[in-house]
């Protein structure tokens, strides 16, 4: 079974538990991935599109391990619990509402919000500790976080860019900020905003703190 770059980013997030829950599990990879890896005893499927569940059903059956699947058509947590919820592909208020609606709180959480994961960090951060929280490039920037119950307290720039991106500054971070700030460079010399160049002035000063990490 070929998984993917991204999906395996997000497999290595998934804590030792005994019940995943894959929302939006599309193709069903990561949950057999982590059955495989016996990250987990247990995996619930989810997904609003009979067909993707049908293929993650599928999957499952062609590796043997349809006997350690729940396999619920539906959207979000369908009324069941897991230790550890991943809800991957998403946009941001997207993720938040499935969460707000989901009728309880995991233990752990892997999230890889596809836009907004600003709003995302905001409003979890009274109910959740980030563990980790990094962009990544696989041919194109993702966001992905691991999180833990409990609290944390981030600072503005944090929500904004990611806080093991600030605490670490990885290579893939960089990247990305070189990228915005060769776009907001554009930007400033078409039109110059008090906007663009405080965001010009910010991924400087974010630049010049990541040589001396």
């Amino acid at each position: 079974m070929k998984i993917p770059d991204r999906i395996k980013i997000i497999l290595s997030l998934i804590p030792q538990c005994d019940v995943l829950m894959d929302v939006g599990c599309d193709h069903g990879i990561l949950g057999v991935a982590a059955l495989q890896e016996k990250k987990v005893e247990k995996v619930v499927f989810t997904d609003i599109s009979l067909p993707s569940l049908k293929k993650a059903e599928a999957l499952a059956k062609q590796q043997g391990l349809e006997d350690k699947c729940r396999f619920l058509h539906g959207d979000g947590f369908c009324g069941e619990r897991a230790d550890c919820v991943v809800i991957a592909g998403m946009g941001g208020k997207e993720i938040l509402k499935i969460i707000d609606n989901g009728g309880f709180l995991p233990e752990y959480m892997v999230l890889n919000p596809m836009r907004n994961a600003d709003t995302v960090r905001r409003a979890l951060q009274e109910k959740y500790f980030f563990q980790l929280d990094e962009k990544f490039f696989d041919k194109k920037f993702y966001d992905v976080m691991a999180l833990k119950r409990g609290g944390d307290s981030l600072t503005e720039t944090e929500i904004k860019y990611g806080k093991t991106n600030i605490a670490l500054f990885g290579k893939d971070f960089i990247k990305f900020l070189h990228l915005q700030q060769s776009k907001y460079n554009k930007i400033n010399d078409v039109a110059k905003s008090s906007e663009v160049k405080k965001n010009l002035e910010e991924i400087d000063e974010l630049l010049s703190r990541s040589k001396n990490v």
